[in-house]
């Protein structure tokens, strides 16, 4: 889609899932269980989830304002037309969740996107 992302990485090894953009940025913490590829950590107490957790907050916000400030006022992607829309929603009922069929009344939702200036 040619924008640019940050990508956090986790449990997730960066060869095979960064983003394919230069101007996007992979972050993941030094820690010498990455990549470990578990979805569930196995870690308790301060351990657990410390891939994510040392990814300091505000070092992410800098790298954020750093791709603002190069992309500018650029729009972040070119809509084509047409601007319109509709996605069917998932909802929980009865304790699972269902994939609302089309045309299904009060699932599907209809939008209009501004056009880009």
């Amino acid at each position: 889609m040619h924008v640019p992302v940050i990508c956090m990485f986790g449990s997730s090894p960066i060869p095979g899932f960064y983003p394919y953009d230069a101007r996007s940025i992979s972050v993941r913490a030094p820690v010498s269980c990455h990549p470990c590829r578990i979805h569930e950590c196995p870690l308790a107490g301060e351990e657990h989830m410390m891939c994510m957790k040392r990814m300091p907050p505000d070092l992410i916000l800098q790298y954020a304002d750093q791709i603002l400030r190069e992309e500018g006022e650029r729009p972040a992607c070119e809509l084509s037309a047409p601007t319109d829309f509709e996605t069917r929603v998932v909802e929980m009922a009865d304790g699972h969740f269902a994939l609302a069929p089309r045309g299904a009344a009060g699932r599907v939702v209809r939008s209009s996107l501004p056009q880009s200036r």
